[in-house]
C-alpha cells in the first residue's frame, strides 16, 4: 500500500486544538467587523435620511430631496436572485443545454423577475448554440443581427438547415426584406418559407401566399 492508503487519523499532524483557536478567533474577528460594518451603514442611512428631511424645507431642493433617495434605494438595495433562475444557472454552468437556452431566452424577454439582459442572452445562447441546440441556434442569431449580422444569419442558417422551421422562417424574412447586410432575393426567400410552410409554420404560409399571389 501507498503512504496515502497508510494514512489514519492517529497520524494527524498535532495542531488540531491551535487550528481550533485560530479559526474561533477569524470567526469572532469576522462577527466584529460586520457588526461594525453593519453599525456604519445606520449611521450613515440616519444622517441621510435626516439631511433629507432638512432639504425638504427648502423649496429649491424639495424635488432632489425626492428623488435622492430612489436613486440611494436603486444602487445600495440587494435583489435577490429567484429559486427558479438559481436552478436554472447551475444547471447551465454544468452545461446542460436545455437550462442554458431557457437562461438566454429569459434574459432576452427579461422574464421571471429578472432584467432584460442582451449580453447575458447572448452568452447563455451561445453556449447552448455550440452544443447544438437548434432553438438557441436560432434565438442567437436573432439576437446577433444587428451588431454582428453575417454571424447572426450563420447561426440562422445552421438551424434552418436542420430543418428548424422558425430560423427557415426567419431567413426567408431576411432574404425578403433585405436585412443583415444581405441583398434582398425573392428565390432564396421563397425558397425558405416554403420549407417551413410545409412544416405547418402559418407565418411562413402567409409570407410564402403574400409573395406569390
Amino acid at each position: 500500500m501507498s503512504a496515502v492508503e497508510n494514512f489514519t487519523p492517529s497520524k494527524l499532524p498535532q495542531t488540531t486544538g491551535l487550528c481550533g483557536v485560530v479559526q474561533d478567533l477569524i470567526s469572532k474577528a469576522a462577527s466584529k467587523v460586520a457588526l461594525l460594518a453593519r453599525t456604519i451603514f445606520e449611521t450613515i442611512r440616519s444622517i441621510w435620511q435626516g439631511s433629507l428631511k432638512f432639504l425638504k424645507t427648502f423649496p429649491p431642493l424639495a424635488f432632489p430631496a425626492r428623488v435622492l433617495p430612489l436613486i440611494f434605494k436603486k444602487i445600495f438595495t440587494h435583489r435577490e436572485e429567484p429559486e427558479e433562475i438559481k436552478s436554472l444557472r447551475l444547471k447551465a454552468e454544468q452545461g446542460d443545454s436545455r437550462a442554458q437556452y431557457e437562461l438566454g431566452r429569459i434574459y432576452r424577454d427579461g422574464k421571471n423577475g429578472v432584467k432584460e439582459d442582451i449580453k447575458e442572452a447572448i452568452k447563455w445562447s451561445t453556449r447552448a448554440a455550440m452544443q447544438g441546440h437548434l432553438k438557441a441556434q436560432n434565438n442567437l442569431g436573432c439576437l446577433l443581427l444587428k451588431e454582428k449580422p453575417n454571424e447572426g444569419i450563420e447561426w440562422l442558417r445552421i438551424a434552418a438547415e436542420k430543418n428548424y422551421s422558425k430560423a427557415q422562417y426567419n431567413l426567408g424574412c431576411i432574404y425578403r426584406d433585405g436585412k443583415g447586410g444581405v441583398k434582398k432575393d425573392t428565390q432564396e426567400a421563397v425558397k425558405w418559407f416554403q420549407l417551413a410552410a410545409d412544416q405547418g409554420h402559418l407565418n411562413a404560409q402567409e409570407a410564402l401566399e403574400n409573395i406569390l399571389s
